[in-house]
């Protein structure tokens, strides 16, 4: 994830499907009843969703969006111009999206598609050494960010199975990753070596 996200409410996102945009509003620690999706805005949805912002709260909320008709996108406008520190819109269909209502949000590009994330889940389940070896080669030129949130991400979804040893795995590395700035690239192949039971 990009860093400083915290001065953004409003965020469009490119390359990226409903699940891309509930992965993105988890990982701004957003709780899954707290999360609004509108796969086709209206103008009645609009109505509502002012109503529900001009009420205080103290968690943060994330209203998703798909598909947005022009006249939803205007009605839209005056909202997202206030910042709130709970509320945060996430767009994730933003081809025909007004330039007024980008110029107002923070690009997240969506490098790692979510069948990736889940055949590198799948890897790391079977501990196959070869299939790993191809995921350290795809991820070795991502962004050190970028890495460290897929492997999190990962080891979230490892940690409520069986493979919850895993799951510590990572989140060990991850740790000497960030601390000591090894290499990204030795750091992928020295990891998923280990989780293949190679080490």
């Amino acid at each position: 994830m990009e860093h400083n996200l915290e001065r953004f409410n409003v965020f469009a996102m490119d390359n990226a499907g409903l699940e891309d945009a509930l992965l993105f509003a988890k990982q701004l620690g957003i709780e899954h009843q707290n999360t609004f999706t509108y796969e086709q805005l209206k103008i009645e949805d609009v109505r509502k969703i002012k109503d529900k912002s001009s009420i205080a709260v103290n968690e943060k909320e994330a209203f998703i969006f798909g598909k947005i008709g022009f006249d939803a996108q205007n009605a839209l406008l005056k909202l997202l111009e206030e910042h709130d520190r709970f509320r945060y819109f996430i767009f994730y269909k933003t081809d025909d999206m007004l330039d007024t209502i980008l110029s107002r949000a923070q690009s997240i590009k969506v490098k790692q598609s979510r069948q990736k994330n889940e055949e590198l889940l799948e890897a790391i389940k079977t501990g196959e050494a070869k299939n790993l070896v191809l995921k350290a080669f795809e991820m070795q030129n991502l962004s050190r960010e970028e890495i460290a949130d897929i492997l999190q991400n990962i080891s979230k979804e490892l940690s409520s199975t069986s493979f919850f040893d895993k799951s510590n795995m990572i989140n060990r590395e991850l740790f000497r990753f960030k601390k000591f700035n090894f290499n990204q690239k030795i750091f992928l192949f020295s990891l998923f070596l280990k989780l293949s039971g190679g080490v």
